[in-house]
């Protein structure tokens, strides 16, 4: 019996880029490391992160009837800048530790508990990283500001109230009050 055909089109699943191979692993600690290109965030159709670099550290734990994961990453990613809505990289940073558990009958809902298949020879981990790097940006971007908030891009200019309210030859300020019935009177 033939497989059933998908209207001609042939779906296969992109090669993973953060996968652990677990079949054979001794008990114990086994560090891996992986650099994440925009080629990561690129494979993505509707996402936010369009370009990043990163590194990925990670340390699976297997153990005599389970397994966990620690995982650290750092790197940029770029974004547009709340102030001057130019496209600047920005630094983040994260670490997590996961509990890895065989799918079975009881599936948890717990966000620090990852299921894999037992039957497969690796767990693939592109959904987690890519979730937790862009859980990282946070929702106020601001790469061009420095720590307390003030633009170092040179492109935002605030207006200074010097500068836009000239005070008159008697020393008061003028009114708009005035420029309307200048307006008005002409």
């Amino acid at each position: 019996m033939r497989p059933p055909e998908n209207n001609g089109l042939v779906q296969r699943k992109r090669p993973s880029i953060v996968s652990l191979k677990i079949a054979g692993l001794l008990t114990g600690a086994h560090a891996f490391s992986f650099e994440l290109s925009p080629s990561f965030f690129e494979r993505r159709e509707h996402t936010l992160v369009k370009d990043g670099r990163y590194t990925l550290e990670l340390v699976l734990h297997k153990h005599d009837v389970s397994m966990s994961l620690d995982v650290e990453f750092q790197g940029s990613v770029a974004v547009i800048c709340d102030l001057c809505s130019e496209t600047e990289p920005l630094k983040t940073s994260g670490a997590e530790s996961f509990v890895l558990k065989a799918a079975g009958e009881h599936m948890s809902d717990d966000e620090n508990i990852v299921h894999y298949d037992p039957a497969a020879p690796e767990i693939d981990l592109d959904d987690l990283i890519y979730d937790l790097i862009v859980l990282s940006v946070p929702l106020r971007r601001l790469p061009c500001a420095n720590e307390d908030d003030d633009p170092t891009c040179g492109r935002v200019q605030y207006l200074d109230p010097d500068e836009t309210n000239p005070e008159q030859p008697d020393g008061t300020a003028p009114s708009i009050w005035d420029d309307i019935k200048k307006q008005l009177n002409d």
